[in-house]
């Protein structure tokens, strides 16, 4: 398979409306080039655009503040998130990108919050609080890459990735590429906008987070 030149990649990325697309696009077509020279100089570039990109994003954060009255998501509701994440709403399945996908399954739990990219994520903000010990529900993010906590004993995330919607291994060898991830909790009361759950739970996943 041929080494794809610069001009194609970049017009590929020229589309992508934000951050995370820009990093999706080149993390695929570096997947697509594992192997040999070509594999080893694709990835370079992806290190250089992620970086680029990253710093981007980081220098346009605005400084907020933490609302007093915000409170963690508890247990239960982070089962939810992750139970919502498998039944595969419309809103899932339109997103263009990693982090849409999670904004959408937290809207449908009934955990709305606004938009927020991978970066603004990894990078910290007022809706979510960065957390030691993960468990079920919580946000795993990555400059450029974001999913949902499935099952922390299994190193197990939900999120939109090449293939499509599904869960992966966070200990892989290509998640331990993209380097060390970050935990984060929603923050209740931050912004954060409660409704109830529009649809019920998926038969399909009858244990996803190893409730006893």
């Amino acid at each position: 398979m041929g080494f794809p030149d610069l001009q194609t990649l970049f017009r590929q990325l020229a589309p992508c409306r934000d951050s995370d697309a820009k990093i999706e696009t080149v993390a695929r077509a570096a997947q697509g080039y594992a192997t040999g020279f070509a594999g080893i100089a694709l990835r370079a570039i992806c290190l250089c655009v992620i970086s680029a990109v990253s710093a981007e994003a980081q220098t346009a954060l605005p400084a907020k503040e933490n609302s007093p009255n915000a409170r963690l998501m508890s247990v239960a509701e982070g089962r939810v998130i992750v139970r919502t994440a498998f039944q595969g709403d419309e809103r899932e399945q339109g997103a263009r990108d990693c982090s849409h996908v999670v904004q959408a399954v937290f809207a449908t739990a009934g955990f709305a919050y606004p938009y927020a990219s991978s970066f603004e994520i990894y990078s910290g903000g007022e809706n979510f609080a960065r957390v030691k010990y993960p468990r079920a529900g919580d946000v795993i993010a990555w400059p450029g890459h974001v999913g949902i906590l499935v099952n922390p004993a299994q190193h197990s995330f939900f999120s939109l990735v090449r293939t499509g919607l599904e869960e992966q291994d966070y200990e892989s060898v290509y998640w331990r590429s993209r380097g060390r991830p970050r935990f984060y909790r929603l923050r209740i009361g931050s912004g954060v906008i409660l409704s109830a759950a529009k649809s019920s739970i998926s038969p399909k996943i009858k244990n996803p987070v190893g409730e006893k």
